[in-house]
């Protein structure tokens, strides 16, 4: 099925990874023996989907019949996925199992068909999957995936004084877009493909050109930061316009014969439009109902996401020069946030290696911090996110929550289970933890506590997770 309608397929088996490893597994026991590059295609789009999603659902692991073949896809320590395929015929060879990023698998398919591909998952590949493969691959010829890690001075302190063999900081996503041009949403540049890029991120976080440089010249002839951001707001916006006049046509005919859902939701539509066209984004739109707030979350709007500029400047003296302050004051109207940096700098930074090194030509230069790690805390308070703790002699771990998450989904982010079966939990602060000197003293002290189901988990709060499945 998904070589004769591949797309089609491939993205029916991402809604059904919506509602979990279980739904996954079912569907390509449905669709049958694939063969294992058409695996390979379906589980590189799953993967891409989940890694989008880990703020949502994270598998622990996810097993894929394939015929004779098992695909085995987690998540590591740095939340990137990967897949193992294995032999589990009568006699498997020795060595079969074979483990390689996805995209690595995908790409070797693409460039050099079955003969680059290690022994473990060779199969035949038909023409037609290939073609697939390639049209999915095109997403990433430009939009790149990274992750970044967060420097958490808590984690750091706990780790001093709970040791343990591992620590695992929380990260941060940055899907890396190429640039977009005037009449995007009429199609010119990468057009609607960087539209459907930027309609799957949280929030948008847009490098403004900050800085004169006769050397450097700009796509536009002239360097304008606030007039940058005028054009892509403006094509964010037509292309909401256009999302809502469609939605708008609809159920107007559907209020116009007692339907009152949609009368409601039409008030809803009227309103946006009302905004786009004085040219405000939708995130300036505020609802006081909660059916109003649900319906317009609904909606997915671009300009409706949170916006973090970051100002690209050459030098620190220019953080506060004419076009920075331009743009605060540009963002400030929009609710949006910004960040200031050398670009120059923060790539000189980024090529040290060395922790220690890098720390050294930080406090050289004055900095407490990295440009990036500016960005991961914006992103944070842009987004809402808090972090919890766990400890313990094998690791000390961050773990990235939304802002008033209840202690079993905020579990459940550890593993579904641990939802599942949610019992109560062990919870003390980071704080208590600072003053006492260890988990036993702070226990000692009567500064842990167990919480149930209704607990909101804090920022900073260390907790250990009860649970029975």
């Amino acid at each position: 099925r998904l070589c004769s309608s591949g797309t089609e397929a491939t993205m029916h088996a991402l809604r059904l990874a919506r509602h979990g490893g279980e739904a996954v597994t079912d569907y390509c026991k449905r669709v049958g023996p694939l063969g294992i590059p058409t695996a390979c295609a379906l589980v590189y789009r799953l993967t891409a989907e989940l890694a989008a999603l880990h703020a949502h659902f994270t598998p622990a692991s996810v097993s894929i019949d394939v015929g004779s073949t098992v695909m085995d896809v987690w998540q590591d320590e740095f939340l990137q996925l990967r897949v193992v395929a294995f032999d589990v015929g009568e006699t498997p060879r020795q060595g079969a199992s074979q483990t390689l990023g996805l995209l690595q698998i995908c790409r070797k398919l693409i460039s050099g068909g079955e003969d680059s591909i290690p022994e473990a998952i060779v199969g035949g590949i038909p023409s037609t999957l290939l073609m697939h493969l390639r049209l999915l691959d095109e997403d990433l010829e430009h939009a790149s995936l990274g992750w970044a890690q967060l420097k958490n001075v808590l984690l750091d302190t706990i780790a001093s004084l709970v040791p343990a063999k591992k620590i695992v900081p929380t990260t941060m996503q940055f899907v890396d877009i190429a640039g977009l041009v005037k009449g995007a949403s009429k199609g010119e540049g990468l057009g609607n493909q960087f539209l459907a890029n930027i309609r799957e991120v949280e929030a948008i976080a847009h490098v403004v050109r900050c800085f004169e440089d006769e050397n450097i010249p700009h796509v536009m002839g002239r360097v304008d930061p606030v007039g940058d951001i005028e054009i892509i707001n403006t094509e964010l916006m037509v292309a909401d316009l256009e999302t809502l006049e469609k939605r708008h046509a609809k159920l107007d005919k559907q209020s116009r014969v007692g339907d009152m859902e949609a009368r409601q939701q039409v008030g809803v539509l009227n309103r946006l439009i009302e905004t786009l066209n004085a040219g405000e984004p939708a995130r300036t739109c505020h609802f006081d109902k909660a059916d109003d707030q649900k319906f317009f979350r609904s909606l997915n709007l671009l300009t409706a996401k949170p916006v973090l500029y970051v100002l690209n400047v050459q030098d620190a003296s220019e953080f506060d020069g004419p076009h920075p302050k331009a743009v605060r004051e540009l963002a400030g109207k929009e609710n949006a946030e910004t960040v200031t940096l050398v670009g120059k700098l923060e790539n000189e930074i980024m090529e040290i290696s060395d922790p220690e090194e890098r720390q050294m030509f930080l406090e050289e230069l004055g900095l407490e911090e990295t440009g990036l790690d500016r960005m991961i805390h914006a992103g944070y308070h842009l987004l809402d996110l808090a972090t919890y703790f766990t400890v313990g002699d094998k690791e000390n771990r961050a773990w990235t929550i939304r802002k008033n998450m209840k202690a079993p989904q905020a579990a459940g982010k550890i593993h579904s289970d641990f939802e599942k079966g949610f019992i109560r939990a062990e919870v003390f602060h980071f704080n208590d933890l600072v003053q006492y000197k260890s988990e036993h003293a702070v226990k000692e002290a009567g500064k842990m506590r167990l919480e149930g189901k209704e607990y909101v988990v804090k920022d900073g709060d260390i907790m250990h997770f009860r649970f029975n499945v």
